[in-house]
């Protein structure tokens, strides 16, 4: 398992067919049900990220791309970002008042 910090934000982990046995892990996992090894096993490369190159998160939102590699390694890029744009718009949000006096629902037949 490789890392390289790309920018400030991103980092990429290159995990060969090797480190994937070693993690029990495959490209099906990230598209199964089995939401827990998944999250532990991403919880696990932030981990050794941090240590390693010293990438800190610091609780912003993830977003990552898969990337299948040949000999059946895995080129996972993670982004971390917080924008503050989003952030005030969802502050907003959360001070707006609802009102359902016209909410309109399907009638089933």
């Amino acid at each position: 398992m490789t890392f390289k910090k790309i920018d400030e934000n991103t980092i990429r982990c290159v995990l060969t067919e090797s480190d994937m046995e070693e993690n029990d892990i495959g490209l099906a996992d990230f598209f199964s049900s089995n939401r827990d090894k998944i999250h532990d096993f991403l919880e696990n490369i932030m981990e050794r990220a941090r240590e390693e190159i010293g990438y800190e998160n610091d609780g912003n939102m993830l977003s990552m791309q898969l990337m299948p590699l040949p000999n059946n390694g895995l080129a996972i890029t993670i982004t971390g970002s917080r924008n503050r744009e989003f952030d005030d718009v969802l502050g907003n949000m959360q001070n707006m008042p609802v009102s359902y006096t016209h909410l309109t629902l399907p009638t089933i037949a």
